[in-house]
């Protein structure tokens, strides 16, 4: 499939993204012209063309936004507090999922990712800073955070954090 839509990839994968009704339909015959030249069809049941948005895997997707499906995260948000190695890995894996949307995601988890270091306790020793990190996670993660698509006709704005690090012992 990834072959034959290579031609379309600046605007379909498994879902065709158009910015305009126009586009959109040249786009939708585009597309089915690669799929019936490749001997292929599609399952008009599992097809929907000219949805404003749409729901695919755990993302709604619509209006130059990509959120999370709240029907999903509630999953994160359910989850106990871990008492071993292998529920704190099964939590961050739960919650990676959507780590696109949660800044800082490395640091705010990485007291739950030193549970499961190998010569950490299995039952886990959960602390305070497990605590907030879970909390925040779960918070982050259950969250209305968004996704932009940016518009490219406007200028960007790159921020960086500005780090002073210390003089490498190779370079005097």
């Amino acid at each position: 499939m990834d072959w034959v839509l290579r031609p379309h990839s600046a605007y379909a994968a498994a879902i065709i993204h158009s910015d305009t009704w126009e586009q959109h339909k040249q786009q939708v015959g585009a597309v089915l012209e690669s799929l019936k030249k490749a001997g292929l069809t599609a399952n008009l049941r599992k097809c929907a063309v000219g949805r404003r948005e749409v729901r695919y895997l755990g993302y709604h997707l619509g209006g130059g936004q990509v959120r999370p499906q709240i029907q999903k995260t509630a999953a994160v948000a359910a989850c106990p507090i871990p008492k071993t190695k292998k529920e704190v890995r099964r939590f961050l894996g739960l919650a990676s999922y959507y780590r696109r949307f949660i800044p800082a995601f490395s640091e705010l988890t990485s007291p739950l990712t030193d549970l499961t270091r190998k010569g950490a306790s299995d039952p886990v020793q959960w602390t305070e800073p497990c605590q907030l990190a879970f909390e925040r996670v779960k918070q982050a993660t259950f969250g209305e955070p968004l996704l932009y698509t940016p518009t490219f006709s406007l200028p960007f704005i790159l921020l960086t954090l500005q780090t002073t690090l210390a003089p490498s012992p190779c370079h005097g």
